[in-house]
């Protein structure tokens, strides 16, 4: 973990880049007034569930016609860490999460999940 030399104040923005639950997620820090580090109890809103392909290791290389990467694995990578970030203490899943794919992504095969799901391709 890195430590940050600024000062805390709400809206502070915390980015997980790594592990099993929270991992490519996005809190604000929403604890009100004077805040003293180690004693302070911390309050972060859990923010925009975006999810970008490239973080998984996904490399946009197709042109429509020849590819250099599969990217199913980084896709299905993806894809299991939107279901564990949606895991309730129940175990039921209600992930709602943003997709981020800027480029053309070559998938050798489709692929399917056991789960209802929707998607939305913009322009």
């Amino acid at each position: 973990m890195v430590r940050c030399s600024e000062p805390l104040v709400p809206g502070r923005v915390a980015i997980v880049s790594e592990g099993e639950s929270s991992a490519h997620l996005r809190f604000d820090l929403t604890t009100q007034g004077a805040i003293v580090p180690d004693t302070t109890p911390l309050n972060f809103s859990l923010q925009n569930r975006e999810y970008n392909l490239r973080d998984f290791g996904g490399i946009p290389d197709w042109d429509g016609i020849t590819y250099t990467t599969d990217n199913l694995p980084a896709w299905n990578a993806m894809m299991a860490a939107i279901v564990r970030s949606g895991k309730s203490y129940t175990g039921e899943t209600k992930a709602t999460a943003k997709i981020v794919a800027h480029g053309k992504f070559y998938l050798a095969r489709r692929s399917t999940s056991s789960r209802p799901c929707s998607s939305r391709a913009a322009a």
